[in-house]
This record gives C-alpha cells, sequence and structure tokens, in this order.
C-alpha cells in the first residue's frame, strides 16, 4: 500500500468518526402550529426544531414553541 492510498484511508476514517460525533442541536417542539411551513413540508405539533430550521407562516398563520 503506498504512503498516499494509507493517508487517504486515515484521512476518510478521521471524517467519518467525527461526523458521526455531531449532534444536531436541539431548540424545542413545536407545541401550536397552524398555516406554518419549513421548505415545502406542513408543521404539526410535537415537531422538533433544530437550529438552523426556517418556518414561515401562511396570512393568520401562528406558531407556538417549547425550548
Amino acid at each position: 500500500m503506498t504512503a498516499c492510498r494509507f493517508l487517504t484511508i486515515v484521512v476518510a476514517a478521521f471524517l467519518a468518526h467525527t461526523s458521526a460525533l455531531a449532534r444536531p442541536v436541539v431548540l424545542g417542539v413545536v407545541l401550536e402550529a397552524n398555516r406554518v411551513h419549513m421548505n415545502t413540508a406542513t408543521v404539526t405539533a410535537g415537531a422538533t426544531v433544530y437550529d438552523g430550521d426556517r418556518y414561515s407562516t401562511e396570512a393568520r398563520g401562528t406558531l407556538r414553541l417549547r425550548d
């Protein structure tokens, strides 16, 4: 095995291991969602809110969260 191939395997293993340890940051839980969307999906009560999620509401929409 060449040194370059060995180094590639070591780096790939390191990256796979560190990404497996990363956990998303949970900000809270949806208590109530009325006319709320995340991207194109409808949000419902009980959904988990993660750091980086972006929500939008329609006219007269409401969103209540619990942290």
